[in-house]
Formats: C-alpha cells, structure tokens, sequence
C-alpha cells in the first residue's frame, strides 16, 4: 500500500482548552516559510510543523519509536520513503489537549538538515476538526477558534477587511480547490506546510507558458530525496475571482500524489500565496477566507 505522507486514522481525537474553551492564540517562529508551533507530546516538547497538506499527525522518527508496528511505503513530492503507525496519548499546544491520537512515523531528517533546525513532527489537519485556524504571517500567531455544528464562532469575534473567500473541497487525502490559470481550471492543493507553491509538470500548455522560469535547483523531500525542479514567478492565478499576479512557483511532476490521491492534482498552493494576508480555514464549512492585514 502507498499512501502520500501520512493517509490512516482510526478515530478522531478527545480534546479539551484551558481558560477560555473557546478561542486560544498560539505564537509560532518561522524556519525559512515553514510555521514553527512548540508542542508537547507525552512529555516530549520540541519544533511541529502546521502542514494542512498532512491528514493528520506526523511524528519524527528520530525522536518517537514503535519497535513492533510494520513499515509501509510512503511518497512525498521528491519519493518515497517508510513509515510505520503508532498512538501519541497526550498532545498539548498551549492550553490545548489532544488525547490517544493516532499518529504516522517518518524521518524527517532531511527537512532538519535544511533547516537546521530539530523538528519533531507535522500538525496535520485532522487536529482542527471543529476549528476555525486564522494564520496571521506578519505577527506569527495562529488563532484557534472553536466552532459550532454549522460552522459559526462561539465566541463572537468579528473579522473585517475580507478580501475573499471560497469553497475548499475536504477529502482523506487534502484540502482542494479550484484556480484558473491561463485558459485553464486546475484543482489544487491547500498546503500551509509547503514553503513555496508548485505546478505539475504535465499542466496543460496554456498553463504552463503562464510561468517565466528563471532559474533551476533541488527540493528536498521528507523521505531525504531530491528532485530537480524549475522555478519562477507565475503571470496570473485566479481564485474565485481573485487575481493574485507575479507569485513565485516552481514546476515539478506531482506523479507520486497523483498516484495515490483519489482525484488528480495540478497545484500546490503554498506559502507565497497565503503570506500576503491573515489566512482562514474554516474545518466546519470547508471555507478558505483571506483577509487583509490591520
């Protein structure tokens, strides 16, 4: 079986919030334009990675072990690598308390070496059902919402300067949506844990003259490959009538997502994107919102 990161939860989590069960904010540093959010995990505190691409929780397995569960294949954009299964018991972020969570093991080694950093794992997006998550870029502060059963906050707290908003598609395998590029309507990824945004290789040709290469160098995967990729700043991307001009992507083959995910991919949208406003994800209604900042 090949899964892409991490593609297997048994149950959801049990949780509980501190002095206010209702909204928490959560200071992060950046690595480079990956979110840094300091968690503890049965005792073990260290650097986590918010990564809406990920279903779920990811632990590094340099720091966490499980002797007797098997290893299976896994793939990242750059190859594959192995994982095995285990059960965090105790999750905490901030005053946040997640409960016997099921969660992946894979090396992230490689990411570490590239950041010089140690990371001890990702914060995939099953731990948000129920959630609101606005990622605030300039500040480095995520707030956490709690939500009602149609999606709406508990506690009011009110958002202005709404720029736009659209519908994502929830699936087990990611967070969707569609853009338009050139003549063309592409569905992609919503990725908070991908540092820069990236095209498939194999988009149609009206697409892909859209991007003016101009230069070539070598991504990094989880598993501790390396793929070849081109690089440059895409003409026009159009998100349900948002037109975001001259942003940086990369182009590469997304086969090894392709392979295993349910509906194809053309995109990954990434951090180029999302860093130009306060970022909202709404895992009740499966609503993106971006807003401009103060």
């Amino acid at each position: 079986m090949k899964l892409f990161l991490v593609f297997l939860c048994l149950s959801l989590p049990l949780f509980s919030m501190g002095s206010n069960p209702n909204f928490q904010s959560i200071p992060f540093q950046r690595s480079g334009n990956l979110i840094l959010i300091q968690a503890k995990i049965d005792g073990r505190s260290g650097n986590f990675i918010l990564d809406t691409g990920a279903p779920y929780l990811v632990l590094n397995s340099t720091y966490f072990s499980n002797k007797d569960l098997a290893t299976e294949t896994a793939s990242s954009l750059a190859g594959e690598f192995g994982i095995s299964h285990s059960i965090a018991h105790k999750l905490s972020i901030g005053e946040t308390v997640w409960t016997d969570l099921e969660a992946d093991l894979a090396p992230l080694g490689a990411v570490e070496n590239a950041k010089g950093v140690r990371i001890h794992g990702l914060l995939g997006r099953a731990l948000f059902v129920g959630y609101e998550l606005i990622i605030d870029y300039r500040k480095n502060q995520i707030d956490l919402i709690r939500l009602n059963n149609r999606g709406g906050r508990i506690e009011n707290r009110d958002q202005s300067n709404e720029v736009f908003s659209c519908a994502l598609k929830e699936s087990p395998d990611a967070l969707m949506c569609k853009v338009k590029i050139g003549n063309s309507k592409l569905r992609a990824v919503v990725d908070t844990g991908a540092e820069i945004s990236v095209l498939d290789k194999d988009v149609p040709a009206d697409v892909a003259k859209e991007l003016n290469i101009d230069r070539r160098f070598y991504l990094n995967g989880v598993g501790g490959n390396r793929v070849e990729v081109v690089s440059g700043r895409l003409s026009s991307l159009e998100l349900n009538g948002l037109e975001i001009r001259n942003t940086q992507f990369v182009m590469s083959s997304l086969e090894a997502m392709n392979k295993v995910y349910s509906k194809r991919i053309d995109a990954i949208l990434g951090f180029p994107i999302f860093s130009a406003y306060l970022l909202s994800i709404n895992f009740v209604t499966s609503e993106m919102t971006f807003y401009q900042h103060d």
